[in-house]
Formats: C-alpha cells, sequence, structure tokens
C-alpha cells in the first residue's frame, strides 16, 4: 500500500527531522491500545507504521462512501442500465417511503403527548 513512491517522508533519503515530524503531526492515527508498541519501533518503522493507519483509514471511508445507498442505487441503474421507467417508479416508492416514515414519526410524538399528558395529570391529582 505505502511505499516511496506515494509517500515522500518513507523515502530513506528524508531526514530524521521530517520523519519526526511527520510522525508527530499524525500520532492521532495511532490506536491507544498500539501506543506502547508504536513507541518500541525505531523512525523509520514508525513512519511506515503511520502510514499503513493512515491508508487503512482511506480505505474505510472509500468503503463506507461505496457503501451508501445512494451509490448502491446509482451503481444498481449503471449497472442494470436503468430506465426513465426504472426513475420514475424509484421516486414513487421514495416518496411512499418518505410519507409512510413521516407518519410514523409522528404517531410517534402523538404517542408521547399522550403519555405525558397522562403524567401530567397524575401529578395535578
Amino acid at each position: 500500500m505505502s511505499n516511496s513512491k506515494t509517500n515522500p517522508v518513507m523515502d530513506q533519503n528524508i531526514s530524521e527531522e521530517n520523519k519526526t515530524e511527520y510522525i508527530n503531526k499524525n500520532i492521532n492515527m495511532v490506536p491507544k491500545n498500539r501506543m506502547k508498541y508504536f513507541q518500541s519501533l525505531d523512525i523509520d518503522a514508525q513512519a511506515e507504521k503511520i502510514q499503513f493507519y493512515i491508508d487503512m483509514k482511506k480505505m474505510k471511508e472509500e468503503a463506507i462512501e461505496k457503501n451508501k445507498m445512494i451509490n448502491k442505487v446509482k451503481e444498481l441503474f449503471e449497472r442494470r442500465h436503468g430506465t426513465v421507467e426504472d426513475a420514475k417508479d424509484c421516486i414513487r416508492f421514495f416518496q411512499d417511503f418518505i410519507d409512510g416514515a413521516k407518519e410514523r414519526e409522528i404517531k410517534k410524538i402523538d404517542e408521547e403527548i399522550a403519555k405525558l399528558q397522562r403524567m401530567k395529570q397524575s401529578l395535578e391529582d
């Protein structure tokens, strides 16, 4: 994943001062439970480990983005050659979903209001 071509800090010709600066700047990438091990490494290994953690975070963020529902829908439309009619069907489905979700939320709020009113009434009695 990491190599000296994509990360100049990994280049062996970079000064230890620059590597130390890189490590200090990105020390927050090291998990707390790995800090003791991390501190036992030499400066080159620390710089490599920091880059590993940065790469892993980037991969995780990319995976999260890829797995968002909207991106799954886009992928499905592209893969299955979605039509305008497919899009209209989706819009109708989404609008029905939104309306149902609003109704469920309003019902939940109304139930909570009724519960609070009963509690208020019991305190007043």
